[in-house]
């Protein structure tokens, strides 16, 4: 209960701390590091389109590492449990590389049916 209230409070902390660095010092290890901080969340949230992809229309994957392709996403999963906003924004982006993707596959690949 008080997990996530104090993890996002410490990431505000670090993020103004950061902002201070980079405003008044003008340091560069901080600037790569709010770039970090602030990059990698970005990337996970981004990452989820082209794994929807790869794993609901190529048909490609093994099963084995489809199963822990979904653990890793599982805190996504999570949030999209918790909140239909997030989940239509999710399922909206996963479709949105389906959509945008399929005239790029082969035709024997059951995407055109």
């Amino acid at each position: 209960m008080i997990l996530l209230p104090t993890l996002a409070v410490s990431f505000a902390a670090v993020c103004i701390w950061l902002t201070v660095r980079i405003v008044n010092r003008r340091e560069r290890w901080a600037k790569w590091t709010a770039v970090t901080v602030v990059g990698l969340p970005v990337l996970y949230v981004a990452s989820f389109g082209p794994v929807y992809w790869l794993l609901f229309s190529s048909g490609y994957v093994p099963a084995r590492a489809a199963g822990r392709i979904h653990d890793l996403y599982d805190p996504l999963y999570a949030a999209q449990a918790r909140s239909p906003t997030i989940e239509h924004a999710c399922v909206w982006y996963g479709n949105l590389w389906l959509d945008t993707l399929r005239p790029f596959c082969r035709p024997d690949d059951g995407m055109h049916q």
